[in-house]
């Protein structure tokens, strides 16, 4: 197939995959129980089995797709376990997914579910390639086809109707700037509260972090934030960000910007044994960068003083 068409029709079967998805855990609710733990009050534990469920939804509806065969689609792994069932051979596309993404973040900020997948395909040199990816929600698709074209759109619509995002929708002057930061855990917080200390003009919302970065580019939202090292299912978002002029660097400094689409592809299929991927700043311009980066710098924060993987 033609470059286009095959990055079109990838598309289509991940927008169907995902569609089927959370349809699937809209209806079946899963994972709906309160529990308490660690003095925190949160959406359940890790839905382990509703995750495998999930991802059996979302195999099969990659399978049954008409496109699969012709695309090369050998594989539909788990992010915890990327073993890979077949030997994939130059030009063979691999989905990794994380069927029920941020879980407890996202069902306690959003309504529904979001799904997170990315498609590699392997190249001629025997080196894994970023094909495509998707961050789907109940209502929220946005679709990454090769490394750097984003697009956004609606779930319940067809891919051809998205939108390509190649900047960031400017800040409103209007409204405070915002920040959402993966502290939704009590040790969390009070490792940020020190930084939030230095940002008295912003509002913060410690529900979440990385599954927010595709909304600094396309909402209010002017900046994400990590505080521990993650894995790279953490940080899709993150790379979805750096395909657009949204800037995207380290706590400490350093703008990554594309860069960080090589570190990603890098540890992509690396499983628990990934090299973690450092705490990162997701921004609409680099002014703001330069503003998160100062307050980070001026709170004292020490990532090294607890450096758990998200």
């Amino acid at each position: 197939m033609d470059s286009e068409i095959e990055q079109s029709a990838l598309a289509q079967v991940l927008r169907e995959a995902a569609r089927a998805t959370i349809l699937d855990l809209t209806q079946n609710q899963p994972w709906q129980q309160t529990a308490v733990e660690k003095v925190e009050f949160h959406l359940g534990d890790d839905p382990i089995e509703a995750d495998a469920q999930a991802q059996q939804i979302f195999s099969s509806a990659v399978f049954s797709h008409s496109d699969a065969k012709r695309l090369r689609i050998v594989d539909v792994v788990g992010e915890e376990e990327t073993a890979l069932l077949h030997v994939p051979r130059s030009g063979d596309r691999v989905i990794v997914l994380d069927p029920l993404d941020g879980s407890k973040p996202w069902a306690m900020a959003r309504t529904g579910y979001c799904v997170a997948a990315i498609c590699l395909r392997l190249n001629s040199e025997n080196v894994w390639q970023i094909d495509g990816a998707i961050l789907a929600t109940p209502t929220d698709v946005f679709s990454l086809r090769g490394d750097r074209d984003l697009r956004y759109g609606y779930l319940a619509q067809d891919p051809l109707s998205d939108v390509s995002i190649q900047s960031t929708t400017p800040e409103n002057p209007l409204f405070q700037p915002s920040l959402a930061t993966v502290a939704y855990k009590p040790n969390d917080r009070s490792r940020s509260l020190p930084i939030f200390n230095e940002l008295p003009d912003w509002s913060i919302i410690t529900l979440g972090g990385n599954p927010f970065a595709p909304y600094v580019i396309t909402g209010a939202l002017t900046a994400t934030m990590t505080t521990r090292k993650s894995t790279t299912w953490d940080t899709l978002g993150v790379l979805m960000a750096s395909a657009t002029d949204a800037v995207v660097g380290t706590i400490g400094g350093k703008v990554l910007g594309g860069d960080f689409r090589h570190l990603f592809a890098q540890v992509a299929l690396s499983g628990s044994e990934a090299s973690p991927i450092p705490e990162l700043i997701v921004t609409k311009s680099m002014d703001r960068y330069s503003e998160l980066v100062e307050a980070v710098r001026r709170s004292g924060f020490d990532p090294s003083v607890n450096n758990n993987i998200l």
